[in-house]
């Protein structure tokens, strides 16, 4: 069974349909979760834009973007390694200066911060949208770390409608998305398919044509792409096709 993976687009679906009607639609992993994750930060820049919150509030929330998309597990591992960090640097600097443990307190570069999780709940709770808008990110990442099962596809469904209810055009627009692709994107899951590949060669076409300034006809450029370790390699397995010329 042959398998086409692409970009979660219509114009990538398209050609799944028109090139390669037999092959099984896998939808990257990466490109769905990336459609969550973007869409919950064009809730926060939304909110970060309302001016009936404090201005300090709006300013955590642009400093806590990265705190915001990590999964919560991982948010709170990174208070752990950086409570750490600065035990060991504290320890450091007392031996080596022989300071008192007053005088390193009151060192700007050894004063805690606000653990990521106490500043991620209290954002929340400044904002209704925001805060639903992040348990919906939060659910949306169990359903991603899930493994394979007949009970992933029926979460899915079950975030689709979830996330509606919640009021918040931004996560509405990206339950829709899912809705339109409900056949490809379990399949990325189930199959542990990606497109990496593509995204390489892609991106090799890219760079040859900024190094070389241009081409003098398209013929050249083909040829020239060919020559590419990563085209060759493709073409030897004589994949060709349909209604596109040599």
């Amino acid at each position: 069974m042959r398998y086409f993976c692409c970009h979660i687009s219509p114009l990538f679906i398209a050609a799944h349909g028109r090139w390669f009607p037999e092959a099984k639609l896998c939808i990257d992993r990466f490109h769905v979760v990336h459609l969550i994750t973007h869409a919950f930060s064009c809730v926060r820049r939304r909110i970060q834009q309302d001016e009936e919150l404090p201005a300090d509030i709006r300013h955590q929330m642009r400093g806590a973007r990265l705190s915001f998309l990590k999964r919560r597990a991982e948010r709170d591992q990174a208070d752990i390694d950086y409570a750490t960090e600065l035990a060991n640097r504290r320890l450091v600097i007392a031996t080596t200066l022989d300071l008192a443990e007053d005088d390193i307190y009151g060192l700007e570069m050894l004063r805690p911060r606000e653990p990521r999780r106490s500043l991620v709940d209290r954002l929340c709770e400044a904002s209704r949208d925001l805060g639903h808008a992040y348990e919906l990110l939060q659910q949306f990442y169990a359903w991603s770390d899930m493994a394979w099962c007949a009970e992933k596809r029926d979460a899915l469904s079950k975030w689709i409608s979830l996330a509606p209810r919640s009021g918040i055009p931004e996560m509405k627009r990206g339950a829709r998305t899912l809705q339109r692709h409900r056949e490809g994107i379990p399949n990325g899951y189930r199959y542990d398919k990606t497109n990496a590949t593509a995204e390489g060669l892609n991106n090799s076409i890219k760079v040859m044509k900024r190094i070389s300034y241009g081409f003098s006809s398209f013929a050249r450029m083909r040829r020239r792409c060919l020559l590419a370790p990563g085209f060759y390699r493709i073409c030897a397995r004589n994949l060709k096709l349909k209604e596109v010329e040599e």
